[in-house]
């Protein structure tokens, strides 16, 4: 369906994913990203797998090299906007100024960089056979989905990335530019694999990659996964201020969040009319009757909404890849 691809950040994780994902004899791919050793890599794999590459090195906070490269790979089925980062807080538990100009740069303008070139070249395309002139794809996060006091800047600029979809994807889809938003949870890259912390419902980039071109070949406005953390992820933002006011910014260790999860699985056996009463937990967090091995990490997000008290909040701070 899509024989032209531009992808940045696509070096490494969900990036690199990707472009493996729709490396095949007929199509082109143009890659992008920062790392030239590892893009280099990601070049030779897909190319052993069929695929015509062309890979360039490129920071997305470059507006002028990023349209040239945008025009460069003329013409363009799809475009995906993959690049972004995520900065932690550091030791004092507060974003510095620069982890916020940081973020923003990459996160929010770099994407614009990459997509508002990239609808200008397709709106002087031809339509294609579904009727459109080509689809952009952008990288948001659940974490865009609820206010993360652990990463709040991070949580901000994917809900702008969330919210300008949502609002834009009508009028351009009259122009015959199709828009997506991509949401995954947590993706095993790089990044993610130093995070202290459980992450519930981690998967492999290569089976988030999967899901993403399946939701891409539907043309889907929204691409949401895994749909049970992006409902936690909403309704957390239902939920009292006073649930989040022991949340520390800063990731607990390994040691303390090992003794509350302890306490917590006490609790919830001594609960165990609560647990009845509420089958979601059976059904998306795992039977509580379970051991503690046979149990998914998805569970012990539950219970961290149930004893609040505790400094152990897993963070939802992520980012797919690295540009």
């Amino acid at each position: 369906m899509y024989q032209n691809i531009a992808i940045t950040g696509a070096s490494s994780g969900l990036g690199r994913a990707l472009a493996i994902a729709y490396a095949h004899p007929g199509t082109i791919l143009h890659l992008a990203a920062r790392n030239p050793a590892r893009l280099a890599e990601a070049a030779t794999t897909a190319r052993a797998l069929g695929a015509t590459v062309t890979e360039t090195i490129l920071d997305v906070t470059d507006q002028t090299a990023s349209k040239t490269w945008i025009n460069s790979c003329a013409p363009l089925d799809l475009v995906i906007a993959n690049a972004g980062i995520s900065i932690g807080p550091g030791d004092a538990n507060f974003e510095t100024p620069e982890n916020i100009r940081a973020l923003v740069a990459t996160n929010i303008t770099g994407v614009f960089n990459t997509i508002l070139p990239a609808i200008d070249l397709m709106r002087t395309q031809p339509p294609n056979a579904t009727g459109l002139k080509g689809r952009i794809a952008i990288v948001g996060s659940i974490a865009g989905l609820m206010a993360l006091p652990i990463s709040p800047t991070y949580s901000a600029t994917k809900a702008m990335l969330d919210t300008w979809v949502t609002a834009t994807a009508r009028s351009a889809a009259r122009e015959g530019v199709g828009l997506t938003l991509i949401r995954p949870g947590f993706i095993r890259t790089p990044m993610t694999g130093i995070n202290p912390y459980t992450m519930p419902g981690i998967m492999a980039a290569d089976d988030a990659a999967r899901i993403i071109q399946s939701g891409l070949a539907a043309q889907k406005t929204h691409i949401t996964f895994p749909w049970w953390l992006a409902l936690l992820a909403r309704l957390s933002r239902a939920a009292p201020p006073a649930l989040f006011d022991n949340m520390k910014r800063k990731p607990p260790g390994y040691e303390r969040k090992k003794r509350f999860l302890k306490k917590a699985r006490k609790n919830f056996y001594e609960l165990g009319a609560l647990g009845r009463g509420l089958p979601i937990i059976a059904s998306v967090g795992g039977d509580y009757r379970q051991s503690p091995s046979q149990r998914p990490q998805g569970q012990k997000f539950f219970w961290l909404f149930f004893f609040k008290k505790s400094n152990c909040f897993p963070a939802l701070s992520h980012s797919p890849d690295s540009p």
